[in-house]
């Protein structure tokens, strides 16, 4: 079977690295769920692009893959700077101005720095001995007085400061508009594209999120809302903000600015926890394998990070710089796959048995609540106990029917063990659901039968090779099937079907291949099979599977692999010196290296 599969979601961001149609769909093939667009840089044209593209390949390679707008929000930003860069010294003297207005040159001097800024106000509500910080937070100023329009500052933490970089103003009250109109005027071209998903920046209050949902309503659309949780007044509204949003994003990096680096680790914890018991899908984000942006291989602490982001319940998890602008944006997300879904087994093994406890609906019986309590929605009711059921019966896996997601979402709030595939006719369900834990997808016909239905679910899964004869799956849905809210029943299912398994093809036979000579003439499945064999093993390149991330080009020690015309090849002559430390197969995210050792 191919089961097991990664449960958490990865979401891209796409840049400079990652804008080419070869780059994106080898990309989905290492395994994004969701790309995300961001609106803080590039152009329309930009974004109308890198969206036809994702459609596209998305529709070639049969995945259901979501995209996701993130608009700027009121960030503030510093201007653009003669060769793009301002370098800033400890105790030097800066002034901050508002750019296009009184930046002429003869006010700079050598000891007078300037740096423009978009902000009107910022002279009028900022006050002296008042922290700036620049980049993250990895530049810092002081104000040392106000002139008029002017702000003097000293640096306290030096480096290099580069265009439209972000401003964080932690001891001022900002009364910058949250949605502003460039985020109008960004989110309608976004609905205008079709987008899956609209992440909010900034966010402080339920108010914020309720004005996006009130400007989508007006122009007679709806899609989810995602809240960025990366300010101070985010955190403390945080139960009234999960009452009105669609989904969270934990932005740590604003995140950790406003509220300081150590609470970080537990408000990430919290917040995950409380999207958790809700059923809000919850994207973890920010420097996940951030030196994976110039280096193939991430630090322990990052792959640390990455697994406990995965352990504390998320449901996906964020690469910005790393795809965006990184050197190595496609072995990125092959390693962060292979993270998570090596986290997943681990945690699986070590857990045993699945605890509902934790996921229980609210009020139901789960949380000791009394009978008084009030009741959850059929549809929760339902899903709740198919995930449990699969448990009881020892089901290999779970089908539901879904017209809005609804079922699915509620279903992936209990942690299902067992594979989790979602039928729905809509084609935007569908990609929604690539952010939801846990949750695969398949399109069904509106008009189908209950039967039909039945026999499509059993086909799907045994095609998937998620199960096999004999096995049995639990199936829910709804009468009239596929329409909203209907879903009310559950059933037990014996696959009667047997899988059609095709053994993994093992060349053995003696001699040399030829690149690009299939092993066994004929076989159309292994016409694609690079191949050569020395004494002591046979080695195998499998270029259907292969999705040419040139992982194994970085990390084998021996030289054995090369890549030209963005085409992974054998280096006959080294593969004598193989090791045998497997590190090529480890780091291939859809096992397309095979190295065959033979008896002596």
């Amino acid at each position: 079977m191919n089961w097991p599969s990664r449960r958490a979601k990865i979401v891209a961001t796409l840049g400079p690295a990652s804008s080419e149609a070869a780059t994106i769909e080898n990309l989905i093939r290492a395994g994004v769920n969701v790309f995300r667009l961001n609106f803080s840089h590039g152009k329309k044209e930009d974004h109308r692009a890198a969206f036809d593209i994702i459609r596209a390949a998305s529709q070639k390679l049969g995945r259901a893959v979501a995209i996701l707008q993130d608009l700027q929000g009121p960030k503030l930003r510093v201007g653009s700077f003669a060769g793009g860069s301002l370098p800033l010294e400890k105790g030097e003297e800066v002034v901050l101005v508002l750019e296009g207005a009184g930046t002429a040159p003869a006010k700079a001097s050598p000891k007078r720095k300037l740096i423009p800024c978009n902000y009107e106000k910022l002279s009028r509500e900022i006050l002296p001995r008042h922290r700036i910080l620049l980049d993250d937070g990895n530049l810092e100023l002081v104000v040392t007085g106000i002139d008029d329009s002017d702000i003097r500052a000293q640096v306290v933490f030096g480096g290099i400061l580069k265009d439209k970089k972000g401003m964080n103003f932690p001891d001022t009250k900002i009364s910058i508009e949250g949605f502003t109109p460039k985020d109008r005027e960004d989110l309608l071209f976004g609905l205008e594209l079709g987008v899956d998903f609209v992440a909010i920046s900034f966010v402080r209050s339920a108010a914020d999120v309720r004005e996006v949902q009130r400007f989508m309503h007006k122009h007679k659309t709806n899609i989810p809302v995602i809240a960025k949780i990366e300010k101070s007044e985010a955190v403390a509204n945080l139960q009234e903000i999960l009452d009105v949003t669609d989904g969270v994003m934990v932005a740590r990096g604003d995140l950790a600015v406003e509220v300081g680096t150590a609470p970080v680790p537990s408000l990430q914890k919290q917040i995950i926890r409380e999207c958790n018991l809700r059923g809000i899908p919850v994207i973890t984000a920010t420097q996940m394998l951030e030196s994976m942006i110039g280096s193939p291989r991430p630090t322990r602490a990052e792959a640390s990070d990455v697994a406990n982001a995965v352990l504390d319940g998320t449901d996906a998890l964020m690469l910005s710089a790393e795809s965006a602008s990184g050197k190595f944006p496609v072995l990125a997300v092959s390693v962060m796959h292979n993270i998570i879904l090596e986290t997943e087994l681990r945690r699986e093994s070590a857990l045993g048995a699945r605890t509902l406890e934790s996921f229980a609906a609210p009020g139901g019986p789960a949380h000791g609540e009394s009978e008084g309590a009030a009741p959850v929605s059929i549809v929760e009711a339902i899903e709740h106990a198919a995930a449990n059921l699969a448990d009881w019966v020892g089901a290999k896996a779970i089908a539901c029917t879904t017209h809005t997601g609804r079922a699915a979402r509620a279903l992936a709030r209990y942690r299902p063990r067992v594979p989790v595939v979602a039928f729905t006719d809509e084609p935007g369900v569908q990609r929604q659901l690539a952010l939801v834990w846990g949750i695969e997808t398949c399109s069904m016909e509106a008009s189908a039968t209950l039967d039909a239905m039945v026999a499509l679910a059993e086909h799907v899964l045994v095609e998937r090779k998620i199960v096999t004869q004999g096995d049995l799956i639990v199936f829910t849905a709804g009468w009239p099937p596929l329409k909203y809210g209907t879903t009310n029943f559950l059933k037990v299912l014996t696959i009667q079907k047997e899988a059609d398994a095709r053994a993994k093809i093992k060349a053995r036979a003696g001699g040399k291949w030829k690149i690009g000579a299939a092993p066994f003439p004929g076989d159309a499945a292994s016409d694609a099979l690079l191949g050569y064999r020395t004494l002591r093993a046979q080695f195998v390149i499998d270029q259907n599977l292969c999705i040419q991330c040139g992982g194994c080009v970085e990390v084998c020690p021996n030289d054995i692999f090369g890549m030209a015309d963005r085409r992974v090849y054998l280096k006959e002559s080294n593969c004598k010196n193989c090791t045998f430390d497997d590190a090529c197969m480890g780091i291939c995210p859809t096992n397309a290296i095979e190295i065959i050792r033979l008896d002596d």
